[in-house]
Parts: C-alpha cells; sequence; structure tokens
C-alpha cells in the first residue's frame, strides 16, 4: 500500500471497522478514501476470546476494502479496549550528565526517563501500551511539564501507565495474523475516540471523554492538556439489549426496538403502547414505550454512576470546566445527552468525530460510532501534518453571540443535523480565530440615516 495512505481497524464487541485514509494536502484534516465494517464475533467485553471467529469477521472486511481499493492492505493499526485494560500512576528518576553538577535537560533524556518506566512496569502478566507523562521534578522543583532546556542533576518523572494483559493483546496480533494482517501499532481506543471529537480548549479546561459501545463504555479524563485517566467498563449496549430480552421480547427485534423507541430518561418518554409483531399467530405482544425506556434507563444508570465516580477519584474536588462528551454507537440512545447532565450536573454534549475530517467526509463519517475508527487514523497520519503549514480554505464567519437561557456561549453555524442521527447536532468550536469584537446598537433612525446616505444636520 502507498505510504501516504494509512489502514486501522476497530474491532469490537459488535462490529468490526477497517478504513483506510491519507492526509489532505494544506490541511490538518485526514480523508477517509474507503470504510468497511461487518458484524463482529468472537469478541466478548471488548476481548478477543475466539481467534477463528474474529479472523473470520476481519477476512471479511479486509476483502471488501482491498477490492474497493485495488490493492491489498497488509500494515494496519488496531484499536485495543477490554476489562483487562488499567492505569497506574508511577514515579521514576534518572540523573542527568554525568552526576557531577548541574547539566542541562534534553528530549534524549526524557526518552531515557520514559524507557526507564517501560522497563520496569513490563512483566509476563502485564503489557504496557502507553505512558503518559503527568508532569516533572528538577531537583526540589516540582510541577514542571516540560523540562527540555532546563538545568538540573536528577530528574524525576510523574507518568500514568497504561497496561494490558499480555495474553489479551498477544491474542489480538495471532487473530490478525490469521486474517494476513500485520499489526503495525496498537492504539488504546479510549484515546483514540477523544482525539476524534475535542478540541485543545476542551482538553486545557478538563473533560471527559464517554465512549460508549457494544460492550464495553471507555473513559477518557483531560486536564491541562493531559491525560489524567484511562478506564474501561465492561458495560455497553449489549447488555441493555440483553435487559430488553428478557421481558420476553425475541433478539431479533431487540435492537430495532430499543434505537427505535427507546430512550434514556423514562420520564421524557410518552404513554405510547408499542405491538410487537404476532410469533406462530399468536396475539400480539404490546409493551409500553415508557417501560420499555424505565428498562434503559436503569442500566445507562450504572454507566452514569461509573463515570462520576472515575472522574471524583480523578479530579479530587477540581471541576471538569469543559464537561462530559459522549461518542461512540451509544451516543445514538434518544435523551442519553440528558441523563448525564441530569445526574453529573455540568455540560454535557454528543460528539461526532469531525473534528479531524474533511468536509467531503462528515456526511458518511460523522456518525458517533465512527469516532475510534476515526481517532486511529488522525494518529498515523499526525505526524505527516506536522511537517507542512496547514491552508485554510473557506474561512468561516464569525460565531455569533446568543443567549442561552442564563449563560452567554457562541455557536458557530446554525444547527446542523446528520443522516444517521437526526436528533443530534455537531457542536464542536472552532478556535480558527478569537478576536471577538462588541459595538453598541444603531438606533433605528441612525439605520434609516445609514441606509439612504441622508446626512445628519
Amino acid at each position: 500500500m502507498d505510504t501516504q495512505y494509512v489502514a486501522a481497524v476497530d474491532i469490537g464487541t459488535t462490529k468490526v471497522v477497517i478504513a483506510v485514509a491519507r492526509k489532505l494536502s494544506g490541511e490538518k484534516k485526514i480523508e477517509i478514501v474507503a470504510l468497511h465494517e461487518t458484524s463482529s464475533d468472537g469478541v466478548i467485553k471488548g476481548d478477543v476470546r475466539n481467534l477463528d471467529l474474529a479472523s473470520k469477521a476481519i477476512s471479511t472486511v479486509k476483502q471488501q476494502i482491498e477490492q474497493d481499493l485495488g490493492y491489498p492492505i497488509s500494515d494496519v493499526l488496531v484499536g485495543l479496549s477490554g476489562q483487562h485494560i488499567s492505569c497506574t500512576s508511577k514515579i521514576r528518576d534518572i540523573s542527568i550528565g554525568d552526576g557531577s553538577g548541574l547539566s542541562e535537560i534534553t528530549k534524549e533524556d526524557l526518552e531515557r526517563l520514559s524507557r526507564e518506566t517501560l522497563n520496569l512496569s513490563n512483566s509476563r502478566e502485564r503489557h504496557v501500551i502507553s505512558i503518559l507523562p503527568q508532569s516533572y521534578k528538577i531537583d526540589s522543583e516540582d510541577g514542571i511539564i516540560n523540562p527540555v532546556g532546563m538545568e538540573g542533576g536528577r530528574l524525576e518523572g510523574n507518568f500514568s501507565v497504561i497496561e494490558g494483559e499480555a495474553t489479551a493483546i498477544d491474542r489480538v496480533k495471532r487473530c490478525f495474523q490469521r486474517a494476513d494482517l500485520n499489526v503495525q501499532k496498537i492504539l488504546l481506543q479510549p484515546l483514540a475516540s477523544a482525539e476524534a471529537v475535542l478540541s485543545e480548549d476542551e482538553k486545557e479546561l478538563g473533560v471527559a471523554v464517554v465512549d460508549i459501545g457494544g460492550g464495553t463504555t471507555d473513559l477518557c479524563i483531560y486536564s491541562d492538556k493531559i491525560i489524567k485517566y484511562v478506564s474501561v467498563l465492561a458495560i455497553g449496549g449489549t447488555n441493555v439489549n440483553s435487559d430488553i430480552k428478557s421481558i420476553g421480547i425475541l433478539e431479533r427485534q431487540v435492537e430495532k426496538l430499543k434505537t427505535r423507541f427507546g430512550e434514556a430518561v423514562a420520564s421524557e418518554t410518552n404513554d405510547d403502547i408499542i405491538c410487537l409483531p404476532s410469533v406462530n399467530q399468536q396475539p400480539q405482544k404490546e409493551i409500553a414505550k415508557k417501560d420499555l425506556s424505565t428498562i434503559i434507563e436503569a442500566r445507562m444508570l450504572d454507566v452514569v454512576e461509573w463515570v462520576k465516580s472515575q472522574i471524583e477519584q480523578t479530579m479530587k474536588g477540581k471541576p471538569l470546566c469543559a464537561g462530559v462528551v459522549i461518542t461512540g454507537g451509544g451516543a445514538n440512545l434518544k435523551n442519553i445527552e440528558l441523563l448525564f447532565k441530569r445526574e453529573l450536573g455540568c455540560s454535557t454534549r454528543i460528539a461526532h468525530p469531525v473534528v479531524h475530517l474533511a468536509e467531503t467526509n462528515v456526511e458518511l463519517y460523522s456518525n458517533p460510532r465512527y469516532s475510534t475508527i476515526v481517532g486511529m487514523l488522525y494518529d498515523a497520519l499526525k505526524d505527516q501534518m506536522e511537517e507542512e503549514v496547514p491552508v485554510h480554505h473557506n474561512r468561516r464567519e464569525q460565531p455569533k453571540k446568543t443567549r442561552q437561557g442564563q449563560n452567554y456561549g457562541y455557536e458557530e453555524r446554525p444547527r446542523q443535523t446528520y443522516p444517521t442521527q437526526p436528533e443530534q447536532t455537531s457542536d464542536y468550536y472552532d478556535d480558527e480565530d478569537d478576536d471577538f469584537t462588541e459595538k453598541p446598537k444603531q438606533s433605528w433612525w441612525k439605520r434609516l440615516m445609514n441606509k439612504f446616505d441622508i446626512e445628519e444636520v
């Protein structure tokens, strides 16, 4: 495959998605040239359990996308999730220079410190996926974010180390080998989803990204542009489906029933009755929409309470000023945003992966269910983007100042809907310009004089 293109695979509990993308010339955007997906099999709670079934699903989408492209794919980036993922805090230190006095700290010193942390963290049972620097300490001075160029005798680093089960990671690699694909790099799915939907401002203010998938819910917390915490909960859309099925609903009807009639807040649901198709000429089964939504809300409250507890443990009273961002396939559930806002008491929005997408891709791939695959592709191409200065086309108009209840916000454009989710909108902030201005409102008489060029006497 041409080096300007990259391929990524998001293998989840309910679906397998493969996509190929390239960097859009002159802009820090990616263009997806092909994407295919199929139903997943052999994956439980984000963890590959049956290599044969999972590899067949991967082979299916591989063949489909190769037919579209006209050439074979050999190397791919792979997203990893599952409840075996853990995030722990670790501190390591090294001496600078020859240790006899003060020396200037270089990038090589930071890399050496990261390698030390990696070597001491890896084990037979646990494998390090990512090492995320939190802060540094030079001799007795702590709280340093970027120590390069500073002088000191000893450098200490505080890291968040993300690990996974070595056997689970090995199963993923062997699964792709069976599909004749080489795993070029493993990326953590929560980090990829966050990258696809967040602006730099949100990362600085503090934000939690909740990616609700089929078998798991991923959480990634940012503050001061630093990833503070990552975690995975083994609850997702399949748990909701199981709850609905338990009241006597056929499995093939559950997903359609949930997506068409279900809501995350039962109090917002009307009292309509849903009539299900007859089974073997038996009387039709009926279910109230409010009862269906009550089942959904009860399970989603488990997710919300877990998110709340993780935020409290991580932030320790410090607020997330950018609130909570919900993405993933579960974000398409009606009123899920309202449930999070009600329970967490902070601003909440549904996020579409449009931050790094080319304009031509927005209509096709802006559904929240594609956040992970878009984030993975961007991660693979972002190094290329740093090599050239972006050229801005179609400069957007200045955001218009509006009043929203008792708060003042800024909206970039009229509300926009997406074909895959007409109820939701993409509310992302484009900070291309920040030169906000205000001017006094003119009287009707003054506006009339200006319109007809009447001079004041």
